[in-house]
């Protein structure tokens, strides 16, 4: 349900309130909670819903969002999950498809521990930038992951005729372990592609972050 006001406010239309909802998930029912803010009409329209909550059984988000109603329109969202798991059994990061196809985006994710098969990280910080074709990776961090801090950063052009993304830097630090890379990703066959250089300086450990293999 939505709640709130609408004022006219110099030929526009300025809408303040708030929505409380309960939505069907797979693992049950989600309660979201916001405050919504809005300006519609005249030479820029612009919005912002705070203070989102969003709980599930498998989720606990936070956050809030911000954007313009221009051409292009613009987002930028500030959000923060309490654990994620990438198993399946939690809601997909792939809920952030529609910040990732607008031309102009802002995305500060904070996750408070984010686990895969075979391993964990904790206090993981994903902050990016997206202009057109381009993307500012302003920081990939975790606290823990494997028993050792993580940071990233760098920088990222998308193909616009296909699911394709060259990495045109990135600095990364892990451990002891420092590099730079730069390379490709390919999501257009059924099977991802990925092509990396590297130069690496530092003794290189995985088996704190990478599975064991199965043996032969």
């Amino acid at each position: 349900s939505f709640f709130g006001l609408a004022v006219a406010d110099h030929g526009a239309i300025r809408l303040e309130g708030g929505m409380e909802s309960r939505l069907p998930v797979r693992s049950g029912a989600a309660e979201v909670t916001a405050r919504l803010a809005a300006l519609l009409g005249g030479e820029t329209g612009r919005f912002e819903v705070s203070e989102i909550e969003l709980r599930s059984p498998d989720l606990r988000l936070s956050g809030s969002l911000r954007g313009a109603l221009t051409a292009p329109p613009s987002i930028a969202a500030d959000l923060r999950v309490e654990a994620l798991q990438l198993d399946g059994a939690s809601p997909p990061l792939g809920l952030l498809a529609p910040l990732a196809a607008l031309p102009t985006a802002e995305l500060r994710l904070r996750i408070g521990r984010l686990s895969w098969p075979g391993s964990a990280a904790e206090g993981v910080i994903l902050d990016v930038a997206r202009s057109g074709d381009h993307v500012a990776l302003r920081e990939l961090a975790a606290r823990n992951l494997g028993g050792a801090p993580f940071h990233a950063q760098g920088r990222f052009a998308l193909s616009p005729l296909a699911p394709q993304a060259s990495f045109e830097s990135l600095v990364f630090r892990y451990a002891t372990l420092a590099g730079t890379a730069r390379g490709s990703l390919d999501l257009a066959g059924p099977v991802p592609r990925v092509s990396l250089a590297a130069t690496l300086d530092g003794p290189l450990a995985l088996d704190a972050i990478v599975p064991p293999l199965p043996p032969l």
